[in-house]
């Protein structure tokens, strides 16, 4: 593969929060330079037309601004582009002779479809715009949230309301061959059963959950696909994951994790965010994932999250705790089984302003959730 090409944009698609149309899961649509974002409503013109633009240019070696989360992923952790060129079969070459001879690319091999942000949880690094539980909780303390100049959207992206798009949705699952569901948290959508019910049971399905929640019904629902691919977000065992996705129990999480792992067609594995926390988090995390036999990956918390300051990435983290968690990291038996925890290491760069800043959010979330941070993470809770 040449050095800046992605498959993505050739082989699939994402249904985002709002019902906009986004080539892959970590494109950052702000940041393109005249991508058309498009709407479900409008997926076969963005598929074919809208999406020419993007392709010409990884074909033509070139790097969009939406690309920037991949790019500052790689070299630290895997990115999407990495993982999406080694899962697509087509080779490069044979990609690019189909758009060179102005060949339209159908419909895509997969989607993601983001089930808006209907969300049971407040997790500290998330926002409104995958979250209607923090819409209720902002809109409660907005004061408290401006006064660290933290200003929300509000609005509730619940697109599988209106009956077009439900259409458009239900057309699209049964045309392709894999669809990933994320969120939002997708298990407690009240559309999920319906597009489970339209799809092939030849389709593989897989979601990015919580797993906070488990319905009976989809559990039942499941049996019938090819495949079932669990990505199961995890950035902390017992107390650890009670603060940071504040709102879950530890307990559910794990009688759920056991529930689903007995279904016959399912891959499991949890993906853990590097971010401040980790530096407290990932030893019983790493310990966790030994000892139950439970594949990890990694990414790299977005760094303009809740603030767009990067208050949550490490170089918020005071040289002391930086210092304690690498001492014991380089000593465990973990160091030369998670490469990607070792770059992250080393791209460590300290900022005293951030690491201010951070204090102030976690200490605000503290007031407002009656939780206890420094108890939590660095007494032992």
């Amino acid at each position: 593969m040449s050095g800046k090409f992605c498959k993505a944009p050739f082989s699939n698609a994402v249904i985002d929060n709002n019902g906009k149309l986004l080539p892959c899961c970590t494109f950052i649509a702000s940041e393109s330079h005249k991508i058309n974002s498009g709407h479900i409503q409008d997926f076969d013109k963005w598929w074919n037309q809208d999406l020419k633009s993007l392709r010409k240019k990884m074909i033509d070696g070139e790097l969009d601004g939406g690309c920037r989360h991949c790019v500052r992923q790689e070299g630290t952790t895997e990115s999407h582009r990495q993982v999406r060129n080694a899962s697509f079969q087509r080779t490069e070459e044979d990609i690019t002779d189909q758009f060179l001879r102005d060949k339209d690319f159908v419909y895509p091999e997969e989607i993601e479809i983001r089930m808006g942000n209907l969300c049971n949880l407040n997790c500290i690094m998330c926002g409104t715009y995958a979250s209607h539980s923090i819409i209720n909780e902002y809109e409660k303390h907005k004061e408290e949230y401006n006064q660290l100049g933290i200003y929300q959207d509000t609005k509730k992206h619940f697109w599988w309301e209106d009956e077009k798009t439900r259409r458009n949705v239900l057309r699209l699952v049964s045309k392709v061959n894999s669809v990933n569901f994320a969120g939002g948290e997708p298990l407690i959508s009240p559309f999920l059963p319906t597009i489970l019910e339209t799809m092939s049971d030849q389709c593989t399905v897989g979601f990015n959950s919580n797993l906070t929640i488990l319905k009976e019904k989809v559990l039942e629902m499941l049996k019938k696909f090819k495949g079932v691919r669990l990505l199961l977000s995890l950035d902390g065992i017992g107390s650890h994951n009670d603060y940071l996705r504040f709102g879950s129990k530890w307990q559910d999480i794990s009688d759920n994790l056991q529930k689903i792992s007995t279904l016959p067609n399912i891959k499991i594995k949890a993906n853990f965010i590097l971010q401040h926390t980790s530096l407290y988090t990932l030893p019983r995390v790493l310990e966790w994932a030994d000892k139950n036999n439970h594949p990890l990956m990694f990414s790299l918390v977005y760094d303009k999250s809740v603030d767009g300051t990067g208050m949550l990435t490490i170089n918020s983290a005071n040289p002391n705790t930086f210092g304690k968690f690498k001492e014991w990291f380089d000593n465990s038996k973990f160091k030369q089984r998670y490469k990607e925890i070792d770059d992250w290491l080393e791209s460590y760069k300290y900022d005293e302003n951030l690491e201010v800043r951070f204090n102030k959010y976690t200490d605000m979330l503290d007031r407002i959730r009656k939780n206890d941070f420094n108890f939590t993470f660095k007494q032992g809770g």
